[in-house]
């Protein structure tokens, strides 16, 4: 994680990396679930966007949450490595499975 990493929520709101690791540090944001597929990757060069659906579950303050999301996250190649440098969320509807005709 970049100390200019942000993520964009559902909601259309962006906090920052202390804001967001503050909260995981005082207990207000607890993930117990992060179950992830269809992921993909690709490479720029120098960046990376990496996309995936799945669900996130925990609470926040007290109250339980768990969402089936779209996450996409944009990298840098920055020392030591690669960092994220943006994340964003976004609602997901399950796809149904298709079923053959006939």
């Amino acid at each position: 994680m970049h100390d200019d990493w942000v993520i964009v929520g559902t909601e259309g709101t962006i906090v920052d990396r202390g804001t967001f690791l503050g909260w995981v540090r005082s207990g207000s944001l607890r993930h117990t679930l992060m179950d992830f597929e269809d992921l993909r990757i690709r490479v720029y060069g120098e960046a990376a966007v990496v996309t995936c659906r799945g669900t996130s579950s925990g609470t926040w303050e007290g109250n339980p949450f768990s969402y089936y999301e779209l996450a996409t996250s944009t990298f840098v190649r920055a020392a030591p490595g690669w960092m994220c440098v943006l994340s964003m969320i976004t609602p997901a509807i399950k796809e149904e499975p298709r079923r053959e005709e006939g």
